[in-house]
């Protein structure tokens, strides 16, 4: 039987793999610094464009036409747009263009909320130290101010001072190519994610996460945990909210990854993608549900009909992400001995002897992590306590 053909924007060697492994031939579009010697085990063609560069479609509508391709994904935020625009113009399976426009849009994002009768924190699109005056006269002390289009836990900034207003402005300006800022109501709670799986329009709820954060002033990310502690009832809740937000925005395919907060007055979407959580938290969701997100696309878009079926026998797991005090680095000592520590699925230090550690502003700054699974969040909880107790890091 003749393979299908497959575009690829992004991706790492378990992801091509678990392609090929379904049957599909592979053209791959990533950096050239970004692809591995392991990578062309898997890889048919390979394109060396940075994943966000639409100058690529011009190449792909040329091998289209010499050799059709059958459809087209992407599980990296900054290849999703990319492959929409190529669903859309070789009309081939894959995610269509208008959920990936809106996600990755915040205001426009929230504006649908407000559309469509579901909640939304309090917002306004800005451009000026007055527009952000306004929206504080209106809404109060504290917001957040963030970029459009942002990702990765970049340039968000808790105002809670009109000083601060000028140069957090400033900062997200500089760093995007867009003048419009987004500001948000500072909503104080619990915050959750929620891992689903859509195929043909039919959404199900894998997963309600857990999450952890640096707190202000950046919010950065430092860890998650599956299953969520939160009481039914209110995963319930999220559960309702996520499928109608699913349903709105006519998410068609694959994987989502719905960012949600739970304050008194109930739950709000904050943000949502349509793929796959980062962070590895696809890897919590294997390990705790026995749902391989990836394969499941893979398997649909080669003509099988995913079935999502969650394994009955469930624990725990969850990822932790290093937080080291400021310092130069002057002896790492135990990694072997954490990854060997029960529980421990995977420890990785991103640092080596004489490295400076500064405090990190977003995610890409950030120095390594741990993954470890149990029968419950304490016990993984416990776990890495007791790995990282074999870890010896002095910093001066």
């Amino acid at each position: 039987m003749k393979r299908k053909r497959m575009i690829m924007i992004g991706g790492w060697t378990r992801l091509y793999r678990k392609a090929v492994q379904c049957g599909f031939e592979l053209t791959v579009v990533q950096e050239k610094d970004k692809i591995k010697l392991e990578d062309f085990n898997y890889i048919e063609q390979l394109i060396t464009f940075s994943i966000d560069d639409l100058n690529v479609l011009d190449v792909i509508r040329i091998l289209h036409q010499k050799q059709p391709f059958d459809c087209v994904v992407s599980m990296q935020e900054k290849g999703l747009l990319t492959a929409a625009y190529i669903q859309d113009m070789l009309q081939i399976k894959g995610n269509p263009i208008d959920p990936v426009l809106l996600t990755k849009d915040k205001v426009r994002m929230r504006e649908h909320l407000v559309k469509h009768g579901l909640k939304s924190v309090p917002f306004k699109a800005i451009t000026k130290v007055e527009d952000v005056v306004e929206f504080i006269n209106r809404v109060g002390f504290p917001i957040i101010l963030k970029p459009v289009y942002g990702t990765g836990s970049r340039q968000i900034h808790k105002i809670t001072d009109l000083d601060q207003i000028q140069e957090a402005l400033s900062s997200i300006q500089k760093e995007y190519d867009s003048n419009v800022v987004l500001a948000e109501k500072f909503m104080d709670g619990v915050e959750v994610s929620v891992e689903s799986f859509t195929w043909d329009g039919k959404h199900t709820i894998i997963a309600v996460t857990d999450k952890m954060t640096t707190g202000s002033p950046y919010f950065v990310e430092t860890g998650h945990c599956i299953p969520s502690s939160l009481p039914e009832k209110t995963i319930l809740e999220i559960k309702y909210l996520t499928i109608e937000f699913l349903k709105s925005i006519n998410h068609w395919m694959g994987p989502s990854h719905t960012e949600i907060i739970i304050t008194d007055d109930g739950p709000y979407i904050i943000e949502s993608h349509t793929r796959a959580g980062g962070d590895f938290i696809y890897d919590l969701v294997e390990m705790v549900y026995g749902v391989d997100m990836f394969t499941l696309l893979f398997e649909g878009l080669a003509g099988k009909i995913p079935k999502v079926k969650l394994k009955e026998d469930r624990g725990a797991a969850a990822i932790q992400y290093f937080n080291f005090a400021p310092g130069k680095i002057t002896k790492i000592e135990g990694i072997e001995e954490v990854r060997k520590s029960p529980g421990i699925k995977k420890c990785q230090i991103d640092l080596e002897v004489g490295a400076e550690i500064k405090p990190f502003t977003n995610s890409s700054e950030r120095y390594g992590y741990i993954i470890a699974e149990g029968r419950t969040k304490k016990e993984v909880l416990e776990n890495i306590e007791a790995a990282l107790g074999k870890l010896s890091i002095e910093v001066e």
